[in-house]
């Protein structure tokens, strides 16, 4: 593993409060690279000392072999770290759960691109790009009420009314709102031409119409 979960109040707890009371901050830089080496190899970590590794954590922090097993020897007792059945090899129970979670999810992310990664979701109803919004009920509604004013609700029909009454006119086919103004401002001109008041004649002009 490359990172693990550091947190924020470490410094104040009690395992590494009682580690620095015990053999000074030395011990508590000890544990922590130590943790960072089980990370980093994901597995127990070998203290002996002909390890090649031991020998670098030793170099690297500035520390004999002896001290560090006497700072480990603390850690295991106060539950820092665990020993395993090896005499020579530490671990961390904690530190090896993280490992396990890891390497559980870089496995289901190999499942799913052998698969083809994992398929985006898609949310019901969604409107997609080319297709129109499906109406509401209160548009259905609105669109058949509308439909019922003008008239197209029904197909244009003819009537057998005229040809019963003895004449051959069908019945008026239902018109859309222009044809109803245009009916309307033909009533307003036939009702005015009928109440126009004619000329008198001495106001005529010779020669006008009659």
């Amino acid at each position: 593993m490359r990172y693990f979960d550091h947190d924020t109040t470490a410094s104040a707890d009690d395992k590494i409060i009682a580690l620095r009371m015990m053999h000074g901050s030395q011990a508590v830089d000890c544990y922590w690279a130590l943790l960072e080496k089980i990370y980093a190899d994901e597995a127990p970590l070998n203290l002996s000392e002909t390890n090649a590794e031991t020998k670098s954590v030793c170099f690297r922090l500035g520390v004999g072999f002896e001290d560090l097993k006497t700072y480990v020897s603390y850690m295991i007792e106060i539950d820092l770290l665990e020993a395993t059945d090896d005499a020579d090899t530490v671990t961390s129970a904690r530190a090896m759960q993280k490992i396990a979670d890891y390497r559980e999810k870089c496995e289901t992310a190999r499942q799913n691109g052998k698969k083809g990664g994992r398929k985006p979701r898609r949310k019901p109803n969604a409107n997609r790009v080319g297709t129109k919004p499906k109406p509401s009920g209160n548009q259905d509604a609105k669109l058949i009420e509308e439909k019922r004013v003008v008239g197209l609700d029904k197909p244009n029909q003819t009537t057998t009314a005229g040809a019963d009454a003895g004449g051959d006119d069908p019945a008026p086919r239902p018109c859309g709102k222009a044809e109803r103004d245009m009916a309307e401002q033909q009533r307003l001109m036939d009702e005015f031409a009928s109440d126009a008041v004619p000329c008198p004649d001495h106001l005529r002009p010779i020669g006008g119409a009659a």
